[in-house]
């Protein structure tokens, strides 16, 4: 997958945004097989864009980025380098999310 490249531009985002990337990559193999098992070994780009989304929000759920349009961008520009034109939206993503502090004990 070559989904490192395109970041934002702000250098702390950028390196955040690699990280959900990169926490992104290790996923989905594992995420496509559980979630799917048609999508087992399939590219993200070939896949629903609805389950990418899903599975890149858990991705910025264990990489979380602080500042909210720092965290968009990141998901919009990876959602737009697979393809997709259309996607789950950000702000139904980002009301899954819950940040660091926030996260019931379990």
């Amino acid at each position: 997958m070559l989904l490192l490249g395109a970041c934002a531009a702000d250098s702390a985002a950028d390196s955040q945004c690699i990280a959900a990337r990169e926490r992104f990559q290790q996923m989905w193999p594992g995420a496509a097989r559980l979630t799917a098992p048609e999508y087992a070994g399939v590219q993200p780009s070939d896949a629903p864009a609805e389950m990418v989304s899903g599975v890149f929000g858990s991705a910025l759920q264990f990489n979380w980025i602080p500042d909210r349009g720092a965290r968009q961008r990141c998901y919009d520009s990876t959602m737009r380098s697979f393809g997709f034109r259309s996607y789950v939206p950000f702000e139904v993503i980002d009301s899954w999310l819950t940040p660091p502090g926030r996260r019931p004990r379990g």
